[in-house]
């Protein structure tokens, strides 16, 4: 997706809701090197974290220059947004049996996801 997509979504939550429906890869760079999460945090935009974060959206997918979603919401001074990726990080990790940051083999199920 293009930046202008991710944008797009994050301002717009029924565009947001249709890209995850559409199934689209949250997870993929736009033309600068940025997620729809990533983006999310820079603008401070709480549901679109949240709603990225429930969708499926890796917590810990750093940008192409190597920022984790959680350092840009703080970067941009959104301590409560990088908090709470902090907190689902944990949360995910708890859930599965590991510690965050691992890199770990799942079986072709994807995990639970725990609500905040």
């Amino acid at each position: 997706m293009s930046y202008a997509d991710y944008m797009k979504a994050i301002r717009s939550p029924s565009t947001l809701d249709e890209m995850i429906r559409s199934g689209a890869d949250l997870d993929a760079w736009d033309e600068h090197g940025d997620t729809a999460l990533t983006l999310a945090c820079w603008q401070g935009n709480e549901k679109a974290v949240r709603r990225l974060l429930e969708a499926g959206a890796d917590a810990e997918r750093p940008t192409e220059m190597g920022q984790a979603p959680a350092d840009v919401a703080r970067g941009e001074g959104f301590e409560e947004i990088a908090a709470m990726v902090d907190r689902w990080i944990l949360e995910i990790a708890a859930l599965e049996g590991t510690e965050a940051g691992e890199v770990v083999d799942l079986p072709s199920a994807p995990p639970a996801r725990k609500r905040l």
